[in-house]
């Protein structure tokens, strides 16, 4: 009788009621599903999808228990191939990407489920107290099965899944999301499968130094190991941003550099040819008094050739992006781009120098790159405009395109021959926009490419 009383005084403890499970586990799914592009942005789709997979969840975890203990292990991962599923058929993502989330969310779903449980217990199930206020507050009327959903029940998981989505949260702020690479996979896998082996050796009743028979010994370490599971994971993922954001910092400094070092450069291009077009002048001046007609006529055309040579290609009324301007001028014409500008220069003064190289120089490599790769060239063509709206500056500016685009995790990437700038310049020109309030658009209809950029006017 005392052996018959301890193991069901050790079931009750241990079992998780399957429907706080089934819970868990579709919300941990919901809340790395929320913070991945998606297959389809229909929102009928998307809650019909997660509706009819929180019924799978809850009703395999239903019929599971039902069980030999023997086959509990292999419940488990029935369940994670759930929830795999469930991940698969709702974000557009790589086969590696998808189950690495639903490694982590397995993982956390382990934990929030076993910590409300632990805390129920502690506080309702075990509790000497009064049971009146209990019985009225925090013990639904609702009965399925042996299953109950209480205020607590919900109290925790409500508190845990809002801390996971601000911390999920931190890593999207800048709408990029991390590549993820077999080696995070293997790794992520290989932890999660050691953390749920751990925490659940003792439940499988495996004598080992990491174990324990007790009860409340065996809740203890369940709960505390998944927690280790959930930091070890995040301490994983915290250090992969950071190298990321250290290495797309590097990036993009030397992409700015570069960008302002041309832009350095053609400004002294442009002041050498002011001095040698005001040193001309001076030689026509002298060459208009020459008293013999013929050689006169014959300097002053030769003058007037060089001259228009160093004539000013653009003239926008703004000095900095004349000069971005013409250094993209020669690459525009070698390779037969049509070239069209409506451009009120003014209206950019309160733009800083470095910003405006970030702008302007990188969409229009982005634009040239793309419009080499179009065989006719009657179809390379290029506009920049650039208007006061109400109280916004809008820029904009298109290219005709034929290639087709290419995204990476949900988000446009440039086609450059060099990977180490794929996608690095939108986001130098995003950076440069958000420093003046503004936000930046992209559409793409019938082969044009825009990208439009709309800043409040100071």
């Amino acid at each position: 009788m005392i052996v018959q009383a301890l193991a069901e005084r050790v079931n009750e403890i241990l079992n998780i009621p399957r429907l706080y499970t089934a819970l868990s586990e579709w919300g941990a799914c919901l809340i790395y599903i929320y913070f991945n592009p998606k297959r389809t942005n229909k929102k009928s789709y998307n809650a019909l999808i997660s509706v009819l997979f929180l019924v799978v969840i809850t009703f395999f975890h239903l019929w599971s228990e039902t069980w030999n203990i023997q086959l509990w292990i292999l419940g488990m991962i029935i369940s994670a191939a759930i929830m795999f599923l469930f991940i698969n058929s709702m974000i557009k993502a790589d086969a590696k990407t998808k189950a690495y989330v639903t490694v982590i969310a397995f993982i956390v779903s382990e934990f929030v489920a076993s910590l409300e449980w632990q805390l129920e217990y502690f506080f309702i199930t075990n509790s000497s107290r009064a049971n009146l206020f209990k019985e009225i507050v925090l013990f639904s009327p609702f009965k399925l099965y042996h299953l109950r959903i209480n205020i607590m029940m919900l109290f925790i998981f409500g508190i845990i899944f809002v801390v996971m989505y601000f911390i999920e949260k931190r890593y999207q702020k800048n709408k990029k999301t991390s590549e993820i690479r077999l080696n995070d996979l293997l790794a992520t896998f290989t932890i999660g499968v050691l953390i749920f082996s751990i925490s659940n050796f003792s439940f499988l009743n495996i004598n080992t130094p990491i174990t324990s028979s007790q009860p409340m010994e065996i809740f203890y370490i369940r709960t505390l190991v998944d927690l280790v599971g959930v930091i070890v994971l995040y301490s994983q993922k915290e250090h992969k941003y950071a190298n990321e954001k250290s290495i797309e910092i590097s990036v993009m400094e030397n992409l700015l550099n570069t960008q302002y070092r041309q832009f350095l450069s053609s400004q002294k291009s442009q002041d050498l040819i002011n001095q040698q077009y005001h040193d001309l002048r001076n030689h026509l001046n002298v060459i208009r008094i020459e008293t013999d007609y013929k050689k006169q006529q014959k300097h002053i055309e030769e003058l007037e050739k060089t001259l228009n040579k160093h004539e000013r290609v653009f003239q926008t009324d703004n000095a900095t992006l004349d000069i971005i301007l013409a250094s993209k001028h020669n690459e525009i014409i070698e390779n037969n781009i049509s070239f069209s500008l409506v451009i009120d220069g003014e209206e950019l003064n309160f733009i800083k120098t470095i910003d405006l190289v970030s702008i302007f120089g990188n969409a229009l490599d982005n634009a040239i790159e793309s419009l080499k790769k179009i065989e006719d060239k009657a179809k390379r063509l290029l506009k920049v405009v650039v208007f006061k709206h109400a109280n916004l500056l809008v820029i904009r500016i298109e290219n005709y395109y034929l290639s087709k685009l290419k995204y990476q995790q949900g988000r446009l990437i440039t086609t450059k021959e060099n990977s180490l700038y794929h996608g690095y310049g939108l986001k130098s020109i995003s950076q440069a926009v958000e420093k003046y309030l503004g936000n930046v658009h992209i559409e793409t209809e019938n082969n044009w490419f825009a990208l439009t950029i709309m800043i409040p006017r100071p």
